[in-house]
């Protein structure tokens, strides 16, 4: 088959996406405009370094999303041998993909220009050619407390003890609102007792916006499934407390993410010079944030 090059990316929606359009504008532009097709050999220089600073990591970020990766290779693990893996062999694997992930950054950056995806470097020393040692520290007294917490949430327990159909684990999925794509990644999804759970894992700390989030995630539910909102049940466990949250679908929060869904995406295509194309303005339409955190965004050699 004959690869399609597409000279635009396909609109779509996710609730990252909305909160990175509220951050900064100019962010929103590099991340889903200016780095798309940054991955082709044949791509312009400017699209390959849009692509790979899109692909740093900030230390958070990558010992969230590995430990996420963890949590799903522990999940699996259990479902198929009903037991899960040894903590210390769970805190080992998270220290080494940082390791990997250190070595990468500091001696090994041609794999990151080569293959952005596949070696992402950490933002943190790109930049400023450090990792803060109290963050280090943070992180490596978090992360046997997470992996405890894990061990002895309830969503564990009741896959270990009770009979528990899996529905998905770690998925990317996505559902069409008004016709666009809006993207979804769900942590757990199970069924126990004609009632369905998503779960969501936390690594840092609460939000706000937690809640809201998860009313995304039982609408997908409800669309793609075809489940009445009355049996699902959305959990969100905070693993660095050793919390969990659990509650209903509530008509206020879902009827307000789905507002927010309709006029973010209406808002999004206000800066497009095609709509049918999804041709993004010029990039000195997309405003550049007011805030101070600019020191923290992976485009900040752009903008300073």
């Amino acid at each position: 088959m004959a690869f399609d090059y597409r000279p635009f990316p396909d609109f779509s929606w996710s609730y990252s996406r909305h909160k990175t359009f509220i951050h900064c504008k100019r962010q929103y532009y590099y991340t889903y405009y200016g780095s798309h097709n940054g991955w082709l050999q044949n791509s312009d220089a400017t699209a390959k370094l849009l692509f790979r600073l899109k692909k740093m990591q900030t230390l958070p970020l990558a010992f969230g999303e590995i430990l996420h990766d963890i949590l799903a290779k522990a999940m699996t693990f259990l479902i198929k041998y009903g037991e899960l893996p040894q903590t210390e062999e769970m805190i080992q694997y998270a220290k080494k993909a940082l390791n990997i992930k250190y070595q990468t950054s500091t001696k090994q950056q041609h794999l990151w220009i080569k293959r952005p995806s596949k070696h992402p470097i950490f933002q943190e020393l790109y930049y400023f050619k450090q990792l803060d040692t109290a963050a280090i520290h943070y992180y490596n007294t978090l992360l046997p407390r997470i992996i405890h917490h894990f061990m002895m949430s309830p969503t564990v327990k009741d896959c270990a003890t009770q009979i528990v159909e899996v529905k998905q684990l770690e998925d990317f999925n996505y559902m069409m609102l008004q016709d666009i794509k809006v993207y979804v990644v769900l942590d757990f999804l199970s069924v126990k007792d004609h009632i369905w759970h998503i779960t969501d894992w936390k690594t840092g700390k609460p939000s706000e916006d937690d809640r809201e989030q998860l009313m995304l995630y039982a609408h997908y539910v409800h669309l793609h499934y075809g489940v009445p909102y009355d049996n699902i049940q959305l959990h969100i466990e905070y693993l660095a407390q050793g919390t969990t949250t659990s509650f209903h679908v509530d008509a206020y929060l879902l009827n307000n993410i789905l507002y927010t869904f309709k006029q973010s995406s209406q808002h999004m295509k206000g800066y497009m010079a095609d709509i049918i194309q999804n041709e993004p303005l010029d990039v000195i339409d997309f405003e550049q944030t007011k805030t101070t955190q600019c020191q923290h965004c992976n485009y900040y050699e752009l903008c300073y």
